[in-house]
């Protein structure tokens, strides 16, 4: 008779793994819609050598196969004025207009090509970041405190990332809470107007700590 062995694995171990894994999974995700802007960026990513193949050795083979699939139709309203959204990538630039937006937080890894260039029409901030850990503190502020402004000054803002879940997340709850949102009720918000939002625990901490 086989006798069976039970394995525990702390979650203070599965739970970077986890948070690799996704990363690596957003990349592959953000390289498969921007295969051209990847190119032209590569010195933008930390290993210039990176690919979609080096990406899959990393995976486990039950992720290599599965779909991601992404609404690209629509934005999220977070705030209840209609001026603060989040969205995965963006290719349609009348979809994101037909919203009000003027401004947009470009966090991942490819420029947005759908952006107009008409003069005084769209500003555009481009801050790729890894879906890891916090990116620096003092630019994340400054972003927060410029889209806060701009909101209170009647303009519309969308923040967005690969997917619309983490990156975009976090940018969209410091703006919520330079706007005077107390971070727990930021981080409520977000998973109630973004379902599946903030899975990365340690964004959602960040946001969760942030007192008035």
């Amino acid at each position: 008779m086989r006798s069976r062995i039970a394995l525990t694995i702390s979650p203070h171990i599965l739970h970077p793994i986890a948070r690799r894994i996704h990363a690596i999974a957003h990349r592959i995700h953000e390289i498969a819609l921007y295969p051209s802007s990847h190119r032209a960026k590569r010195s933008c990513d930390r290993s210039p050598a990176f690919s979609v193949a080096t990406a899959l050795r990393h995976l486990p083979c039950a992720l290599q196969n599965p779909a991601m699939p992404v609404d690209l139709t629509k934005l999220f309203q977070i705030d209840d004025d209609g001026k603060l959204f989040i969205s995965p990538v963006i290719r349609d630039w009348a979809i994101v207009s037909s919203y009000g937006v003027n401004t947009v937080i470009d966090l991942e890894g490819g420029l947005d090509d759908c952006i107009p260039t008409v003069p005084n029409g769209c500003l555009y901030v481009y801050f790729p970041i890894y879906d890891e850990q916090l990116p620096d503190l003092a630019r994340l502020e400054a972003i927060a405190n410029m889209g806060a402004y701009l909101i209170a000054n009647g303009h519309a803002l969308l923040s967005h990332c690969g997917m619309g879940f983490n990156r975009s997340a976090l940018i969209a709850g410091r703006i919520l809470h330079r706007l005077g949102m107390p971070g727990p009720d930021v981080v409520e918000r977000l998973r109630e107007r973004r379902p599946g939002a903030l899975f990365n625990d340690i964004f959602a901490e960040h946001l969760r700590s942030l007192t008035q």
